[in-house]
């Protein structure tokens, strides 16, 4: 099957619940997220409704695609350890693929410390808290150095009525420099 425009959204349905109505309320607030005009929503939402439900499905599907989040690095945990003089630190012999949130998080800090990673401002959907900035499947496009800078483009997001005031938020997140 064909795509109706050429994107994709960051968005996994499994686990979605199967109800074409949800489907499609899924699809189109993450499409929403990721800054898709309202007629490519609507291009793709008619061609789905076009048909039975497994062409919905299928449509819908075809514009959805899970990406990775970032991967860290060995070479990167080991170069922050050198600079803060932390040789013998236990990050430096623990395996990434078993560290836990508390590696994680040990990791961020000592990366901020380090000063390789800035505070930078997003704009997320309400349904995102703060705690789940790090796991989020579909992160902001877009960060912005100050507060100040990301709720001014919230503000012309919502006058251009992109999204409703109540449907989004400002939050903050670390990220390499």
């Amino acid at each position: 099957m064909k795509k109706v425009i050429e994107k994709t959204v960051n968005l996994e349905l499994v686990g979605v619940n199967g109800n074409a109505f949800m489907i499609m309320g899924v699809f189109q607030r993450q499409a929403k997220r990721e800054g898709w005009k309202q007629t490519e929503i609507d291009a793709v939402l008619t061609e789905a409704k076009s048909n039975d439900y497994n062409h919905l499905l299928a449509t819908i599907s075809n514009h959805c695609e899970v990406k990775e989040p970032e991967q860290i690095d060995p070479k990167d945990v080991w170069g922050v350890l050198q600079q803060l003089g932390l040789h013998t630190h236990y990050l430096a012999s623990k395996a990434i693929a078993f560290w836990d949130s508390y590696d994680y998080s040990n990791y961020r800090s000592l990366s901020i410390k380090a000063g390789k990673l800035k505070r930078v401002y997003g704009i997320y959907d309400t349904d995102v808290k703060q705690s789940d900035v790090h796991s989020v499947t579909t992160p902001p496009k877009q960060f912005y150095l100050t507060e100040q800078e990301a709720f001014q483009e919230m503000q012309q997001l919502i006058d251009a009525e992109t999204c409703k005031e109540n449907e989004v938020h400002i939050l903050s997140i670390y990220k390499s420099i």
